[in-house]
């Protein structure tokens, strides 16, 4: 049961990430950014709703399908970098260490929701999780004002 789970997350990250427009990257980095910021914040709205032992699969379920989804919008940021030079790759490189920053602390909050149940370090990664999504929303604003 398990393995299929593994698999059938693998598949879906992998159909996400082919099925994202290539086109004009430089135009969706603005998005791909607040896509990011919004499943930072999303992760600790979903682990409210954990009110029993069984609702951790839940959560840890909708968490691995976000994180897969951020890092498929990452590798989007890390395409974009390659196309841009000066000050637009630099605002770029912004995002895609914010967007680092937000995975990291994703994979930290679903391990401390999910798997060892230590409060005291999913309120840790639930502050970075915010300060990543606040990066990523100051990288988006340099974008548009650039």
């Amino acid at each position: 049961m398990a393995g299929l789970v593994i698999v059938t997350l693998i598949a879906g990250g992998y159909l996400y990430f082919t099925n994202r427009s290539s086109g004009g990257l430089a135009n969706d980095y603005a998005s791909v950014n607040q896509r990011i910021a919004t499943a930072a914040r999303s992760l600790p709205v979903a682990a409210q709703k954990v009110q029993r032992f069984d609702d951790a699969h839940v959560f840890d379920q909708y968490a691995i399908k976000t994180i897969n989804e951020m890092i498929a919008d990452r590798a989007l940021l890390e395409k974009m970098a390659k196309t841009q030079s000066g000050s637009s790759r630099q605002i770029v490189e912004r995002g895609i260490s914010a967007a680092n920053q937000a995975i990291n602390a994703a994979l930290k909050y679903r391990y401390a929701i999910a798997v060892s149940y230590e409060l005291r370090n999913a309120d840790s990664a639930r502050s970075a999780l915010f300060r990543a999504a606040s990066e990523l929303d100051a990288a988006a604003q340099a974008w548009q004002q650039h």
